[in-house]
């Protein structure tokens, strides 16, 4: 034993061994003399300092845990209910070690998901803050780890109302001159839509659309922009290009390409209008005029108006039978049923009820009804005696309808014996 070794209080008799044995305790030194005054005291830093971690701050293992298992829930599926427990794993890891910045990242990614926009704003800050640099293990789906800090600064700023600062964010990002940063430039067109700069988001949209040639997404954006212009040619023909790439609307699904977030719905409402699908054109207007409170209230306004009369000029019906007779008969029919139709809708007007009436032959008294109900977009939660209260007007509405059409069969849309005639309607309030 060493001589420095000794100074710990040791048993009596290990005592009386040691001062026995005076030679044998010398050569034991020897052979493992002090360290010299020049050795590199680095050298075990690392093993050292996990070492210590572990015993002075137990809480960094199941720092570690919560890290993997927000990681696990955030990888494995976009829903809410995932988004919420990887969150609250984060936010655990976070009170454990605070200085880590992975944790504030994995909470910033599920507070995203959730539409928590100030949250992950300020998470997606205190990583930056933190580590400028920053490099995450765990990337959303769509983003390169060189600028992921940037892009998700710029996309929660930007869906919380700070439009400036999510422009820096992406000006920083199209100034690295990556060839994939295509969607940096869509976004900074939209955030320059959002403040009103309509020339400046004409330019980058454009640049955009050289980027990511045939991207549809870009045309839309584009679209909204020259309908904002006031230039309707330019408008319809980004429409139809963008229709022409991909006639699927459901592209309007992927929420992430969308900054500010109710941009999906001004070009969502721009889409079916351009298809003629007025309700479901009205609808996604008036779901936009909700969440929507900038310098596009009034344009969004104007085209609720015009939806809002198109419908009540006509209303457009499809039919089993594909007869021009039959077909002027029903669309009279269902346009002579809408007054009645309206007083059941109309304390609803963020709904659209998607009818079908299957007419039977004359031994039929009753129509068979079939009504789907096509919810507005998630909401904050409300109280449980709001959502009953939402939950019975919708069924007074449906039961409503039901009665108004049970009997609609003027003798022109009776089918011939042992056959159906099938309506399919959507009915919105005007």
């Amino acid at each position: 034993m060493s001589g420095r070794r000794g100074r710990a209080l040791v048993p009596l008799s290990a005592l009386c061994l040691a001062l026995a044995l005076p030679a044998a305790a010398d050569a034991q030194s020897r052979r493992y003399p002090p360290p010299a005054e020049d050795a590199d005291e680095d050298a075990d830093a690392a093993p050292r300092s996990r070492f210590w971690e572990r015993v002075v701050a137990p809480q960094a293992e199941t720092y570690h845990l919560r890290l993997a298992a927000a990681h696990s829930l955030l990888a494995t599926g976009d829903g809410a209910a995932n988004a919420e427990k990887a969150l609250a794993h984060a936010r655990a890891a976070v009170a454990l070690l605070p200085e880590h910045p992975r944790a504030h990242w994995l909470s910033a990614v599920a507070a995203e998901r959730l539409g928590d926009w100030e949250a992950c704003a300020r998470d997606y800050v205190r990583v930056a803050e933190l580590d400028p640099e920053f490099a995450p293990a765990y990337l959303p789906e769509g983003r390169l780890g060189d600028w992921a800090l940037d892009l998700g600064l710029a996309l929660c700023k930007a869906r919380s109302g700070a439009y400036e600062a999510a422009i820096s964010h992406l000006q920083r990002i199209a100034g690295r001159g990556d060839a994939d940063a295509a969607d940096a430039y869509l976004h900074l067109g939209s955030a320059y839509m959002a403040l009103g700069r309509l020339h400046e988001a004409i330019d980058v949209l454009e640049l955009a659309g050289r980027q990511a040639r045939r991207d549809p997404m870009v045309d839309y954006a584009l679209a909204a922009a020259y309908d904002r212009s006031e230039m309707p040619d330019q408008a319809r023909h980004y429409l139809r290009r963008a229709r022409a790439r991909n006639a699927s609307l459901a592209l309007f699904d992927a929420h992430a390409r969308f900054a500010p977030a109710e941009e999906r719905l001004f070009q969502l409402g721009l889409s079916y209008a351009e298809r003629d699908e007025h309700a479901a054109a009205l609808l996604a207007f008036r779901r936009y005029l909700d969440q929507h409170d900038g310098p596009w209230q009034a344009r969004g306004r104007a085209h609720a108006t015009e939806l809002a009369a198109a419908l009540r000029r006509a209303t457009a019906v499809s039919l089993s039978e594909n007869d021009d007779g039959t077909r002027a008969a029903a669309s009279a029919a269902v346009h002579a049923a809408q007054p009645a139709l309206q007083r059941c809708v109309a304390p609803l007007p963020t709904l659209l009820f998607r009818v079908r009436v299957a007419i039977l032959d004359r031994r039929h008294a009753r129509n068979g009804v079939d009504i789907e109900v096509v919810d507005p977009e998630p909401q904050p939660p409300r109280s449980a005696s709001e959502r009953e209260a939402r939950a019975q007007s919708v069924d007074d509405a449906v039961r409503c309808i039901e009665r108004e059409l049970l009997s609609l069969a003027p003798p022109a849309l009776r089918p011939a014996s042992g056959r159906v005639l099938e309506l399919r309607f959507p009915l919105i309030a005007w």
